[in-house]
């Protein structure tokens, strides 16, 4: 997003930015279509990040907000490398995973339940989406089943004498957030073993579809089979939120 505050400096200061950015920039002064660019470079501010408006005033170029989102994107996909560049764009490995990513290039906002064999392309189909919208600035959230119900776990314990008490992303973000999306890889891996985790997954799935948030999961299991491992008012709850799709 494009920052609103514009600042107006003296000639010095402005001079000053301009020169830093061209000295990291090399190319700055070159057409944009000049040779020896960067291909991947913004054409609105050649690379500097700054957009010079005139009269000793600057602003921030969207790119600036872009290139934090991405190396944040990144550090979150330092756990999953293999799909570091999984994209919706990409070419399918099968006749399902090429209809789910149609589906889902339609409405890369919804919520989806992708479900299947193993090895069908439901885990790389998963983080596309999540790339996608994180890229785009959206609020979003990738775990593993397994680490999601660590996480909720530790967030209803109480810490220990003199420490401050766990506080959970994804109960933050389904908390406070207006608009954000939670993506689960493996739910069927995240089972309801016991009456206090079957609360916590509908609490969990009840208040995403309560606040109108965004939900897509993974499962070798359908939707269906899911039903005595999550229990049954958290299986109901995603049978309201998400959209099968059989891969």
């Amino acid at each position: 997003m494009v920052q609103k505050e514009f600042s107006k400096v003296d000639e010095q200061t402005l001079d000053g930015i301009l020169w830093e950015a061209r000295s990291s920039n090399p190319n700055q002064d070159k057409f944009p279509a000049g040779p020896g660019r960067d291909r991947n470079e913004c054409p609105a501010c050649h690379g500097t990040t700054w957009l010079n408006l005139g009269d000793n005033v600057v602003k921030r170029c969207i790119c600036h907000e872009k290139k934090i989102v991405a190396s944040r994107v990144a550090v979150v996909l330092r756990d999953w490398p293999e799909y570091t560049t999984a994209h919706l764009d990409a070419k399918p490995i099968n006749v399902g995973q090429h209809n789910a990513m149609v589906r889902i290039r339609e409405n890369p906002q919804g919520s989806y339940f992708l479900c299947g064999a193993f090895s069908r392309g439901k885990t790389y189909l998963l983080v596309a989406q999540f790339r996608r919208l994180a890229l785009e600035g959206r609020k979003c959230i990738l775990r593993s089943g397994r680490d999601l119900m660590e996480e909720l776990r530790k967030a209803e314990m109480m810490p220990e004498q003199g420490s401050a008490p766990f506080e959970s992303p994804v109960l933050q973000m389904i908390s406070d957030e207006t608009v954000g999306h939670l993506f689960i890889d493996d739910v069927e891996k995240a089972p309801a073993r016991t009456q206090f985790r079957a609360e916590m997954l509908f609490d969990l799935f009840d208040t995403i579809k309560r606040r109108q948030l965004g939900l897509s999961l993974t499962s070798n299991l359908t939707l269906a089979e899911t039903a005595a491992l999550l229990g049954e008012a958290a299986h109901a709850r995603l049978y309201a939120l998400c959209e099968e799709i059989i891969i």
